[in-house]
């Protein structure tokens, strides 16, 4: 009996879990960011933008280091945008797009900014490899295989 309820409570959480990634427009496709010698994973969200990025990789920015919190690298060619891009809060560890400057941003720290960018993706892990950057790093994304 017991053993029957754990079944059901793991399989409601794991469905429950499923739901969620849907409804963050989450999909199976994976990034790699690496800059100097060390990696994030990135998982890139479904939408127009995300998918528009992932089909131009690899590629290498440079990102200058904004308030040891956000790095921000210009892109050689824009991305495609969906027309109902609107104004949200990029969280920390989110990886966005603002199309009116052509940049990649990416918030490494606890900071929050509010503009028209389009969400790309974010990274799971804690890991934290720009705290020693100071003024800006050659970043280069792969998709991950």
């Amino acid at each position: 009996m017991k053993k029957d309820i754990r079944l059901i409570i793991t399989f409601l959480l794991s469905s429950f879990s499923l739901l969620a990634q849907q409804e963050n427009g989450e999909w199976n496709n994976l990034v790699e960011m690496e800059s100097n010698g060390k990696h994030l994973t990135i998982s890139l969200y479904d939408n127009p933008t995300a998918r528009d990025f992932a089909s131009k990789l690899p590629m290498t920015v440079y990102m200058g280091n904004h308030k040891q919190v956000t790095l921000i690298g210009e892109l050689k060619d824009s991305l495609v945008v969906s027309d109902s891009i609107e104004s949200i809060v990029a969280k920390t560890k989110e990886l966005v797009y603002y199309p009116q400057l052509n940049e990649l941003r990416y918030n490494y720290d606890t900071h929050v900014i509010n503009l028209s960018v389009q969400p790309l993706g974010y990274v799971k892990s804690n890991r934290r490899i720009f705290d020693d950057v100071t003024d800006g790093v050659e970043v280069t994304f792969r998709v991950k295989e």
